[in-house]
């Protein structure tokens, strides 16, 4: 029961706070946050406390693969988005891409495992070709300010629990490759993209998408320090360490886009 607890109350929570860290410093800021491992991690965590520290690496190399997929779902959300699709539309078409790669993924790996290097080859090779993708901003004058509903916060909070519910309960099921591909299914950068698309417009979901992608390197190493460490440390050392190295990648990269932000005014 103490578990169940977690299970339904810690992602959210996380959920909860890059929502109001975004209200509080921006779309881009928000997105910098749901990039870091606040659903995932959580998800691998109790992978590893149900399913063991060997299913919990296994789907972290799988967690990196999935990583692609994610970067395809931001891409085909920005494009719909910018081409003047509806919230509906450009979700429905980047949890189309996500689900259509996780598949493809699945299938071509067939019995083989791949090792985490080439995981996170993968994933930041992806990561960065996605952020090159996006659409170029139409910069149509600053994204107006809207009071979020009531329901905003609670409806992305159960979403949350829910994913993190599902995916632990059917570990079994799903086994280590498929759940670690789904693990990074979108749904905080969903809730995020989708509420700042419908207040903001296309400017304004594309620059969640943008923080997003960015942060999601740092995200990408955290899983990488798993799956090198579950088999050699306890579970605590290992998400600590991997947690602490990605805080450190995560910082890099706001210095580094608060440095770029800063060239343009200064001159």
């Amino acid at each position: 029961m103490d578990l169940l607890w977690y299970k339904l109350t810690l992602a959210p929570a996380m959920v909860a706070a890059a929502t109001l860290f975004g209200r509080r410093y921006g779309q881009t800021a928000a997105g910098l946050v749901a990039g870091l491992p606040i659903v995932a991690g959580p998800i691998l965590w109790f992978y590893a406390s149900e399913q063991g520290p060997a299913y919990a690496q296994a789907a972290a190399v799988a967690t990196l693969l999935g990583l692609f997929s994610l970067s395809l779902f931001a891409v085909a959300y920005a494009w719909r988005a910018w081409a003047g699709g509806t919230v509906l539309s450009s979700l429905m078409l980047g949890w189309l891409a996500f689900l259509l790669a996780t598949l493809l993924i699945n299938r071509l790996l067939g019995r083989q495992d791949l090792g985490w290097p080439q995981g996170l080859a993968v994933a930041l090779a992806s990561l960065f070709l996605a952020i090159k993708s996006l659409p170029v901003a139409q910069e149509s004058g600053p994204i107006p300010a809207v009071a979020p509903p009531l329901w905003d916060l609670p409806l992305r909070m159960a979403a949350t629990a829910a994913l993190v519910w599902g995916l632990t309960h059917f570990a079994q099921l799903l086994g280590p490759r498929l759940g670690g591909l789904l693990a990074p299914f979108p749904i905080a950068s969903t809730v995020l993209t989708v509420f700042a698309h419908s207040q903001g417009g296309s400017d304004a979901a594309r620059s969640v998408l943008k923080g997003l992608l960015l942060a999601l390197n740092a995200f990408a190493i955290f899983c990488a320090v798993l799956a090198v460490s579950l088999s050699h440390w306890s579970l605590a050392a290992s998400f600590g360490a991997a947690l602490g190295v990605a805080t450190l990648v995560q910082a890099a990269m706001v210095r580094w886009q608060w440095k770029a932000r800063a060239e343009p005014q200064a001159r």
